[in-house]
């Protein structure tokens, strides 16, 4: 369809000798209503996210509008309902008009495998429709009904699941800090307390041994197997190291 008319108008006055006239010209830019709502078209899931990853893209999903290419009427506008933790987002690619579905927090696999959200498409205007409506009353007033479309139910709404995706998680310390009173010159060999901790993988079953991070005045050492901790040199609380009368050292517990 034309989406400019050009006229050419003339005005013509009744001299009675001689008749002038002189022409202009009219430009009428027909501007596009929004009379076509947009539709999912494709793929529409299931999306796939890695636990604890944020940033990324999960899916996108493409509509068709039949509106004039890049006008307000046919830019789509998303909106995500059901997450109620705002762990998605979603924006529209200002190209090609699809939606782009990201995860901005992070997930956790072992809480939740999967989330169910719905996804809506909309325009940038409101969708316009009426249509006129003829009867007996109408005829002899001469004037024409009109009825219009109720627009929010028309909106197209589709369900996505995303599915969370197991990685491998660290081992966990139960609990993460201990403290311990022990005398000063109390005999190299000393046991002093036993580390334990849990592997929080769902699927990812995996064995870990424990490890010494940061003794440094090399004071203490650990079975890497039992997480038994034991000093390896004599205690002196007088030692640049204690401060405010504590000695610190750090464990890992790592998987394989």
């Amino acid at each position: 369809k034309a989406q400019k008319y050009t006229i050419l108008v003339e005005a013509k006055d009744n001299g009675e000798k001689i008749q002038l006239s002189s022409t202009g010209t009219v430009i009428i830019d027909i501007a596009d209503n929004n009379n076509n709502l947009p539709e999912f078209t494709g793929k529409t899931g299931p999306g796939k996210v890695k636990e604890r990853e944020t940033g990324v893209e999960v899916l996108r999903l493409q509509v068709t509008d039949k509106d004039v290419r890049g006008s307000k009427a046919w830019k789509a506008k998303y909106t995500i309902y059901g997450d109620k933790n705002e762990i998605f987002n979603i924006e529209t690619d200002p190209v090609t008009n699809e939606g782009i579905l990201t995860v901005v927090k992070q997930t956790d696999y072992e809480e939740q495998t999967h989330h169910n959200v719905s996804i809506s498409v909309q325009n940038e205007i409101p969708y316009f429709s009426c249509k006129t409506v003829t009867d007996a009353m109408s005829k002899l007033n001469k004037t024409p009904q009109i009825a219009y479309t109720d627009t929010s139910v028309l909106y197209k709404t589709i369900p996505v699941t995303i599915y969370v995706e197991d990685v491998n998680d660290p081992p966990v310390f139960i609990p993460p800090v201990k403290h311990v009173v022990v005398m000063e010159d109390i005999a190299v060999g000393t046991s002093l307390m036993t580390f334990t901790a849990k592997d929080t993988d769902g699927i990812h079953v995996n064995t870990f041994k424990f490890v010494k991070g940061e003794d440094i005045d090399g004071w203490i050492t650990i079975d890497a197997q039992t997480g038994e901790v034991s000093t390896s040199k004599i205690l002196d609380r007088e030692s640049p190291f204690v401060i405010n009368g504590a000695y610190i050292a750090t464990l890992h517990a790592v998987d394989d």
